[in-house]
């Protein structure tokens, strides 16, 4: 076999294979098809990769093709009042996951009508299965209790643990920090 030794290239073209045994360096576009790499991978800049990236295997399983993380606001949901001291209501989405944050007090001025809080960033998971959400413990309240997302919203209501609602009114003044996990199709 021969062996080409080159200070420098500025452009490739044709068909075949081009082994590089120590480092490819410079500025520029690598691009085409099929193009294998072993070894380690050092990049200063943004790698993009608009189809995902597969790891561990090339099937639609393993191929994360989305990530997104920032900011929502929670709202009352159906109950004609606006929450209070709305803090750090983050999200963060890896694929069909999202996980989302916030700290929020439900106002004096609240009403009898179910618990609820809207504004979720995603969309949650439709048909069987799809209630995913946040526990808390109430305080002054004595109870523990979940706040679940509704299948097919953006929406999340308190329960009991024994699967009764619980209304705005007997949230009223209490300050909550909740971390939702769910689903999105």
């Amino acid at each position: 076999m021969s062996e080409i030794k080159v200070d420098a290239l500025s452009t490739v073209s044709g068909s075949g294979n081009i082994t590089v045994s120590n480092n490819i360096a410079g500025a520029g576009t690598i691009s085409g098809t099929n193009i294998t790499a072993s070894g380690t991978l050092g990049v200063t800049g943004l790698i993009t990769a608009s189809a995902g990236v597969a790891i561990g295997g090339t099937g639609s399983a393993n191929t994360l093709d989305d990530y997104e993380e920032g900011t929502w606001t929670p709202t009352s949901h159906g109950s004609g009042f606006t929450l209070t001291s709305v803090l750090d209501a983050r999200y963060t989405k890896i694929g069909r996951m999202v996980q989302c944050s916030a700290q929020f007090t439900i106002p004096s001025n609240s009403n009898g009508a179910h618990a609820q809080i809207g504004g979720l960033p995603f969309t949650n998971l439709s048909g069987s299965g799809a209630h995913h959400g946040a526990f808390t413990v109430f305080t002054n309240l004595g109870s523990t209790a979940t706040w679940l997302t509704n299948p097919n919203e953006t929406v999340s209501a308190a329960y009991t643990l024994a699967g009764g609602s619980i209304t705005n009114a007997t949230l009223s003044t209490k300050q909550f920090r909740l971390v939702w996990i769910y689903q999105v199709n």
